[in-house]
């Protein structure tokens, strides 16, 4: 990996009068625009006279009157069972004795299906709500017509053909500050135009915005601020009981701690359910909540040693343009996804990863950034017989006996990706490495797409002090004239050989709190040579 060294405009130096504040905003190009919501308020406009959100309001209000019968069909990753649970909790509130579905990732698919009508309106409901899917379920949604039943559409993925629907919210229907909604954040726009505001429906919102890896400015910001707010006020148990933390909870704890532990249930679909953590997210009996808590981590560890395990040289490899392509019988469905950024992470090429799915082969795609994934195989779907996704991700499926005609296109595409990758990174002194300064990072929080947390060099230093954590990762002091300073990587040896200095590095930099005594931390990510 290349390194980009960000220099500092004359034109911002001093902001808020600190020079490193100024490096970190160069760093980020932010707009005014998005200035203005990190360091002083963020404004989004009001949709309580949104045409839409009214439609549905008014048609679900009815349905709520009469005591129609309402099933919610929900999605098997974090944002649809998040949504899903916010939905139910809201229906059941309002007296309505609702009934829900998320899919089985393996038998069922994704999304609202003819199936899946045919049984609710065997059931005898009279209403159907899908949340975080069904712009793409055009077979289903006319299946329930045909039957006299509404569907309420609560989504937000990308509409590819023409929709003609009266009851949906969506991103793209309501003003710019939402057009970056997740499904929940959808869900939570109708539950607030009924004047609910119990910080259920805020948290989980919040959980789900960092969950889909949204834009992290205007209305998700607003989201993810306040979420985090109440769940560090307030808590949550649900959320507590699988963290097992008492420091105050921040975005990437949620992000890397909590979200693929109920993400893992979705997807080892053969052997759990993702509908108990609905019922896991709403429960009050602390009993249930840990006991449910203590298998979901389990199945969590499980999930860790599958794609720890996994190799990616096997049955099927192909290095392409713009791709690399992983094949093979032995990669789970469920964690395909969790593979393919594995190795796109390893490579830093956009990769995907395949495994055999009867007379299919079933595909998830991750991208490195600047390469749009989904625009870049569009134009293939006609080969698919299933296809979505966004910018960074996708998935699809594909017959097996066309698979070599893709494989043959790609292969003939022209060459997209540089191969000189370079990421940009802030060039620190050793001086600048004092506690008032890395505090300042909290003022960007939350982190995530759009604002990734800052990427810092710093040159060799000598060491005072090293140790090693559980035999295997050097743990070393290096000091300024006012602090100590940690060092440590748990992906490379970051340590001259004769212990006496560190090598060049990038890496995270954040402060750590043990016993009342605060130190800095540097997490390193790479070494240079």
């Amino acid at each position: 990996m290349n390194y980009h060294v960000c220099n500092t405009d004359p034109l911002s130096t001093n902001f808020m009068g600190n020079d490193f504040l100024s490096k970190i905003i160069d760093f980020y190009r932010f707009n005014d625009k998005q200035l203005k919501q990190i360091f002083e308020e963020i404004e989004i406009e009001d949709i309580s006279d949104n045409v839409y959100i009214n439609k549905v309001k008014d048609r679900l209000s009815v349905a709520l009157l009469n005591n129609e019968k309402i099933f919610v069909c929900g999605d098997y990753d974090a944002d649809g069972i998040c949504a899903t649970a916010m939905i139910v909790n809201f229906l059941r509130i309002e007296g309505s004795n609702c009934g829900y579905y998320i899919p089985n990732r393996l038998k069922d698919g994704y999304g609202l299906s003819c199936d899946l009508v045919e049984k609710v309106k065997q059931k005898g409901y009279q209403l159907i709500i899908t949340v975080d899917n069904g712009v793409k379920a055009h077979d289903a949604l006319k299946l329930a017509e045909s039957y006299g039943m509404d569907v309420i559409i609560l989504d937000h993925h990308i509409i590819e053909d023409r929709l003609e629907h009266n009851l949906i919210i969506h991103p793209n229907l309501l003003p710019e500050s939402y057009t970056g909604l997740c499904g929940a954040g959808v869900v939570l726009q109708l539950i607030k135009s009924f004047d609910h505001h119990d910080p259920l429906y805020e948290i989980l919102a919040m959980v789900a915005t960092i969950a889909d890896m949204v834009e992290m400015f205007n209305a998700n910001r607003l989201i993810t601020i306040n979420g985090l707010q109440l769940l560090n006020t307030i808590g949550f148990l649900p959320i507590n009981a699988i963290l097992k933390v008492n420091d105050q909870i921040n975005e990437e704890t949620i992000a890397y701690k909590f979200i693929p532990a109920i993400n893992t249930v979705g997807r080892l679909a053969d052997i759990a359910n993702a509908n108990v953590v609905v019922e896991y997210l709403l429960a009050t009996d602390p009993k249930i909540i840990y006991k449910t808590a203590k298998s979901i981590m389990e199945l969590n560890d499980k999930r860790k040693n599958m794609v720890n395990n996994a190799d990616n040289d096997k049955d099927q490899t192909y290095h392409l343009p713009n791709y690399d392509v992983f094949l093979s019988d032995d990669y789970h469905e469920g964690i395909i996804g969790l593979l393919a950024n594995r190795f796109m992470i390893e490579q830093t090429k956009p990769t995907l990863v395949g495994t055999n799915n009867k007379d299919t082969y079933k595909f998830s795609g991750r991208s490195i950034k600047g390469f749009d994934i989904y625009e870049s195989l569009y134009q293939y779907q006609s080969l698919f017989s299933a296809f979505g996704g966004h910018k960074q991700a996708c998935g699809f499926s594909i017959s097996q006996d066309r698979f070599a005609e893709f494989i043959e296109l790609l292969q003939k595409e022209d060459k997209l990706i540089n191969d000189e990758k370079s990421q940009r990174v802030i060039k620190i002194d050793i001086s600048e490495l004092v506690i008032d300064n890395i505090e300042l990072l909290d003022k960007l929080r939350p982190f995530g797409t759009g604002i990734k947390k800052p990427l810092f060099m710093l040159d060799e230093q000598e060491i005072t002090k090293i140790t090693m954590i559980k035999n295997r990762y050097p743990k070393a002091t290096i000091k300024t004239n006012t602090c100590e300073i940690e060092m440590i990587s748990f992906k490379k040896e970051f340590v001259e050989d004769n212990n006496k200095t560190t090598k060049k590095v990038v890496g995270y930099l954040s402060i750590n709190e043990y016993r009342g005594k605060r130190s800095i931390s540097f997490l390193v990510d790479d070494v240079l040579f």
